[in-house]
């Protein structure tokens, strides 16, 4: 075999090796992509976005929001919860494109005015965060909770954070973190009332 016969059947197997032709060649694939567009943490955006990136992905790699942890990656822990228009969803397992047009919260956006809301002081000061990895997704978990019913029972906390995955504690100082929160809230409306 000559030379360039060597090098045309080297060149030949890596093209078929290669999963994305380069583009312009016959056969090449073209990746999809799409304009995302939503309201992220009180803010619109828009992003040209591949068809396939999760929303995790999205939200970590392009926005920079780290708070939303990457955990089992089998939508199995809740590490990954957001906020899509008040409701939770786990990130690893949701499109960034099947939010378009949403509202999409994470826990970096529970903020209020660049300091820790009710919820996060209450986890803070309640020791409901361990090592903090499950954090995040216990803190808006819990947020949409307090949304929809400002003053949960303990089972209705448990049955809420049921899918929200700790491996440091018992569960205990989760809950009364989101008690302390409600009580803080509840006491708060009264107050401006």
């Amino acid at each position: 075999m000559t030379s360039t016969t060597a090098t045309t059947a080297t060149t030949a197997q890596a093209s078929a090796a290669s999963d994305a032709p380069t583009a312009g060649t016959p056969g090449a694939k073209k990746r999809a992509r799409s304009i995302l567009g939503l309201v992220l943490n009180g803010r619109e955006r828009e992003d040209l976005i591949p068809d396939g990136l999760l929303l995790l992905d999205y939200l970590r790699e392009v926005v920079g929001l780290t708070g939303t942890k990457q955990g089992c990656d089998g939508g199995e822990c809740g590490a990954c919860t957001v906020l899509v228009d008040d409701q939770p969803r786990l990130a690893c397992s949701t499109l960034a494109v099947q939010v378009q047009g949403r509202r999409i919260e994470t826990v970096e956006g529970l903020t209020e005015g660049g300091t820790m809301s009710p919820l996060q002081q209450a986890f803070h000061e309640s020791l409901g965060a361990q090592c903090g990895f499950c954090t995040p997704g216990m803190i808006t978990t819990a947020e949409a909770l307090l949304r929809r019913n400002p003053n949960p029972s303990v089972d209705e906390i448990k049955t809420a954070m049921g899918g929200n995955l700790c491996r440091c504690t018992g569960y205990v100082k989760i809950i009364e973190s989101v008690q302390v929160a409600a009580a803080t809230r509840n006491a708060s409306a009264r107050a401006s009332s």
